[in-house]
């Protein structure tokens, strides 16, 4: 497995750019959180997906 990590204040530009960018790869998970503290927040998705083989 391998990951990849999307962090902002909107990640959803940035996670569809990621898929679009890699269409051969194949996610398993994708697991988001949000946090705020004092009027700002942040998005943090992780991006499993199956490692390649060589």
């Amino acid at each position: 497995m391998e990951v990849k990590q999307i962090a902002d204040c909107d990640v959803t530009n940035d996670v569809n750019k990621w898929l679009a960018e890699n269409p051969n790869k194949e996610v398993l998970e994708m697991k988001f959180t949000t946090a705020a503290t004092e009027g700002e927040w942040v998005s943090d998705v992780l991006i499993i997906f199956r490692k390649e083989k060589y």
